[in-house]
């Protein structure tokens, strides 16, 4: 179930990452979409129509106040 679930993420191209964490949830997604009629394509998509996904919660991001990506090494 879990390989399946990280096949269908890594080939939808909304899911810009995904991580495998532990604690409450299973997985965390960062997902692109147009609008929320297009977000709603996409739960529908990858959560709706998977009968292994009880549960799922959405936050949306309000504005970007701080992104990077590099390491101070």
């Amino acid at each position: 179930m879990l390989d399946a679930f990280r096949r269908a993420v890594r080939e939808d191209p909304n899911v810009q990452q995904c991580y495998y964490v532990t604690g409450s949830t299973d997985f965390v997604l960062m997902v692109t979409a147009r609008d929320m009629a297009d977000f709603e394509q996409i739960t529908r998509r990858l959560f709706y129509d998977n009968a292994n996904v009880r549960r799922f919660t959405t936050n949306v991001v309000l504005s970007r106040d701080k992104v990077g990506t590099t390491l101070p090494l």
